[in-house]
């Protein structure tokens, strides 16, 4: 059913966005940066990586073992995603799941998460990835822990670069998900004794979480080197929060039911004797969206998605829609009396919106003010 969406959205689409040409990728070896990864375009090798670099496809079939345990759609995210390799090939190979890619500009790599933006819109025959473009923030992954969970998360090479804080990251990305996949360089891979100390530490704390060694894959900065590849089973059951912008309410249980065949999430309340389950979709609320600075896709093209729920009157909170790539898919309906213009304005201002905060605190004042004609 999604595809057959995607499929009209893309249609849709067809007179107001043109294809991206791959002529358009930012380059960003020009600034002097090295290219981790070979650049995806069409499901092929537009641009081999920077020197060295050469073993993406290696990685990609590590990783790819563990998808293909899962019997049903899943959602991946991919931290400090690079150039989006892992990911978009993925998109390409599990059509029905949701690659969401974290990367954004830093003081490293200043044009790094620009040019993943580039990527993704090169790729625009896809219509299953995401783009957060906000660097790697320990409040924003413990915030992100709370209100979404992933089935896979991929942490390639990322903690050695957060130094004492190594380890607070570590418990930040272990709560974001089912399964997480750890690249991390050997400590005996450099002399310098601070980094020997964290690499150290960061292999040592993977194996006391009951890491299990998938591979090892050649490192670029020797000869012979390699880096030992880990896949560490979380013991994730529980969202704290609704969405991004709720409150933690202890009243309120989220329980997350997760297999590689099925997953579900049962909501309970001591306020109330009722509880209810349903089927885990893939995606990301629009609000962790929105909070989290996703400039993939556009907002242009999650408003034209608005419009089709507006055609099918399923008209809800921000709350309670998700971001399906392209797609906009409500997970709970708002109460039908409610002003449909008014929550369609609501909407719109809140996808364009770049304070999401403030449309989302007027939303709320409207749909819960008692006064309101329209909720009477």
């Amino acid at each position: 059913m999604r595809n057959f969406i995607c499929a009209l959205v893309l249609l849709n689409m067809a007179v107001c966005q043109a294809s991206v040409s791959s002529a358009n990728i930012l380059d960003i070896t020009k600034f002097g940066h090295e290219q981790y990864q070979d650049i995806i375009v069409n499901n092929k090798v537009y641009k081999k990586a920077s020197a060295g670099h050469n073993n993406c496809e290696l990685r990609y079939s590590v990783i790819r073992k563990v998808l293909k345990e899962f019997k049903r759609p899943f959602t991946l995210c991919d931290l400090g995603a690079s150039q989006g390799y892992y990911s978009l090939k993925g998109a390409y190979s599990y059509p029905d799941s949701i690659f969401v890619m974290v990367e954004g500009n830093n003081i490293h790599y200043r044009k790094i998460g620009s040019q993943l933006q580039t990527i993704c819109e090169a790729n625009s025959s896809l219509d299953n990835i995401i783009l957060l473009q906000r660097q790697l923030i320990l409040s924003d992954l413990q915030r992100l822990s709370e209100c979404e969970d992933f089935d896979v998360v991929l942490a390639m090479n990322i903690f050695h670069w957060f130094g004492k804080q190594w380890k607070s990251y570590m418990d930040a990305v272990f709560n974001l998900g089912q399964y997480v996949i750890i690249e991390t360089p050997q400590y005996t891979l450099v002399s310098n004794q601070e980094q020997r100390t964290i690499r150290k530490g960061i292999e040592k704390y993977i194996h006391s979480k009951g890491g299990k060694l998938l591979a090892r894959v050649p490192r670029h900065t020797s000869k012979g080197a390699t880096s030992p590849v880990y896949l560490v089973k979380t013991n994730k059951t529980k969202l704290l929060r609704e969405a991004w912008f709720s409150k933690k309410d202890s009243s309120r249980q989220r329980r997350i039911e997760s297999t590689h065949s099925s997953k579900k999430i049962i909501k309970s309340s001591a306020l109330h004797s009722n509880i209810s389950d349903s089927t885990w979709l893939p995606g990301i609320n629009l609000c962790t969206f929105k909070a989290y600075n996703g400039t993939y896709p556009s907002s242009e093209v999650l408003l034209q998605s608005l419009d089709r729920l507006v055609k099918e009157d399923s008209f809800c909170m921000p709350t309670n829609i998700l971001v399906q790539g392209r797609v906009l898919t409500p997970i709970k309906f708002a109460n039908k009396n409610v002003h449909q213009e008014k929550i369609k304005n609501l909407l719109s201002g809140f996808i364009r919106s770049g304070s999401p905060n403030k449309v989302l605190l007027n939303f709320m004042k409207f749909l819960n003010d008692p006064n309101n004609e329209h909720n009477k």
